[in-house]
């Protein structure tokens, strides 16, 4: 017997927005400095972009730079993503964006926050911990959601392009672990252009070419998995948000479908669209493949999915492997163990 189970995070975390300017690019304008990319580790395999610049103006009209919808209503900023607490924990840096001078920090809130951050019974009511600098020709970036205690710079501080400057939380307004990276520029800079406080926000996603240094692909034309394992309990959102504890050995006899006898693999997934396939093989300890289990999903732009197979009375002891495939392409691979010894 096998199950699914699928969970799409819309993950969002509301900041402060204006009105939309009107105020068009100029003819051959660059930027004052290039920026580099504002987090460590590896982009689509550490962390994912879930959410850019709404450049939309209107209400509940929401629109990335690309026509897309990888932004939610008002939103200010690019949010690279954590697959979970448990890599957060292990410290991912938050590196400044170009060389400047911090001008404004906050430290010391709560950094574990997340869940529904629009509903008023379980919105986090402390502030985010923040970093913001000051970089030439106006531009100014900002840092939201750090991690607590793990500040590296204050105010006056001279920062270089790739400096640690933070960690990686989940601080404020927060439905998970992510950095919240904000760009403002001075009133009349080439942007798609939100009016924020002294100046503009920047949806560098408009032009990457002109805004970094190295330009990440759009999130939308990238599909994958962050994390992924297997365990014995069915995944919830609270158990996913700090990472499912990996599965002990398995026995080899014991009543089907009985307590400890489910094996359940789930994966956090980013960039699928409506349509896509999805192909669950379990092959046992000599490589032959004992069940397939095909479906299509549905659009995760990230999101966590689950599947499980129920290990039949008797099972042969040995390495078993999880073999999962996205349009006939390898995904991942997770292996689990069956033992001959009873508990």
């Amino acid at each position: 017997m096998h199950r699914f189970v699928f969970f799409a995070l819309s993950l969002c975390w509301a900041t402060t927005v204006f009105a939309q300017s009107t105020d068009e690019p100029a003819p051959g304008d660059s930027p004052p400095v290039k920026l580099v990319t504002p987090i460590g580790g590896e982009a689509w395999k550490d962390w994912a972009i879930v959410n850019y610049v709404d450049v939309d103006p209107k209400f509940r009209g929401v629109k990335d730079a690309r026509g897309g919808d990888y932004t939610y209503d008002f939103h200010d900023a690019v949010d690279f993503t954590l697959p979970n607490f448990a890599v957060m924990d292990r410290g991912v840096p938050v590196l400044a964006a170009a060389d400047g001078v911090v001008i404004q920090t906050d430290d010391g809130h709560t950094d574990r926050n997340y869940g529904d951050v629009n509903d008023p019974k379980t919105r986090p009511k402390t502030p985010p911990n923040l970093i913001e600098i000051d970089h030439p020709g106006g531009l100014r970036t900002s840092y939201l959601h750090l991690k607590k205690g793990s500040l590296k710079v204050k105010p006056g501080d001279r920062v270089s392009a790739g400096q640690t400057i933070a960690l990686v939380g989940s601080s404020g307004r927060s439905s998970g672990p992510h950095l919240h990276f904000k760009v403002v520029t001075q009133e009349g800079a080439n942007a798609a252009q939100i009016a924020h406080r002294g100046g503009i926000v920047v949806a560098t996603l408009e032009d990457p070419e002109r805004w970094w240094k190295n330009p990440l692909p759009y999130a939308g034309d990238v599909s994958g998995v962050l994390d992924h394992g297997v365990t014995k309990i069915e995944p919830t959102e609270d158990t996913i948000a700090e990472r499912p504890a990996d599965a002990d050995p398995f026995t080899s006899r014991g009543p089907a479908g009985g307590e400890g006898r489910s094996v359940w693999v789930w994966a956090q997934l980013h960039g699928f669209k409506e349509g896509d396939r999805l192909n669950y093989e379990f092959l046992d300890p000599r490589g032959r493949v004992q069940t397939t289990i095909p479906f299509e999903t549905p659009t995760i732009r990230f999101g966590w999915w689950s599947a499980s197979l129920d290990l039949p009375a008797r099972v042969d002891p040995g390495r078993w492997t999880v073999r999962v495939t996205h349009n006939d392409k390898p995904l991942f691979t997770e292996q689990f163990i069956v033992s001959s010894r009873r508990r």
